[in-house]
């Protein structure tokens, strides 16, 4: 197997025969999925992953991330629900996963695009324990496991770059920890300058800080 990094017609990650994509798969995190969703974009990324063969949509995070994404005060569950499954019957070709986390994301996604593969020889995918490992993790490196501390706290500022407002709550459930571990990881965060606060008590909340802005020009004399 080759392993190439080049831009793709379509997906994120894509096998190519004979110069044609035979098999694509799309990656979103939790907060990209509903602002694709609720502003069209992802009904076009649709459109193009189901003239592919074998087209996968795998998401970063669950099912209610994504509903806590879209919801900015709002009380959305029900009209985001319509929204999704009515993209799921409209373009039924291509197969949707939520893996939980990034993790599990590419895990999933190295496998399934082997098994496409597979699929259009008429073979059946070797038994081996990490399929196709070594080659994608050399060019795509797995994301570490959300149990240790650097690891949570990368999440979660990925997440919150990506348009997440967090709490200590959320914090909890999505990375399986005690609601005093989700505060703590939340704070270091805020020391590091990444996160800001706002609010206080059990309505405070965390997002992503802007990026100072940095003007050039030349020097006095």
């Amino acid at each position: 197997m080759t392993v190439v990094r080049r831009g793709l017609p379509v997906g994120d990650y894509a096998v190519i025969h004979e110069g044609r994509v035979v098999a694509a798969v799309e990656r979103k995190t939790a907060a990209d999925l509903a602002k694709g969703a609720m502003e069209g974009e992802l009904d076009l990324v649709l459109g193009e992953l189901g003239r592919v063969a074998h087209a996968a949509l795998v998401v970063e995070g669950r099912l209610s991330d994504v509903i806590k994404a879209a919801q900015h005060g709002k009380n959305r569950t029900g009209w985001l629900l319509n929204l999704l499954v009515s993209l799921q019957v409209g373009h039924r070709s291509v197969q949707w996963t939520f893996a939980e986390s990034p993790r599990l994301a590419e895990e999933w996604a190295y496998r399934w695009l082997s098994a496409a593969t597979h699929a259009r020889t008429g073979r059946r995918p070797e038994r081996v324990s990490n399929l196709g490992a070594m080659p994608l993790q050399a060019e795509l490196p797995y994301a570490p496991s959300v149990l240790d501390a650097p690891a949570r706290r990368a999440v979660v500022l990925r997440e919150a770059e990506a348009g997440t407002v967090w709490t200590s709550h959320d914090v909890s459930e999505r990375c399986g920890v005690t609601l005093a571990t989700a505060a703590s990881d939340l704070r270091r965060l805020v020391r590091d300058g990444v996160l800001r606060t706002q609010g206080h008590g059990r309505s405070r909340t965390y997002s992503a800080t802007t990026p100072p802005l940095t003007i050039e020009g030349p020097t006095s004399r």
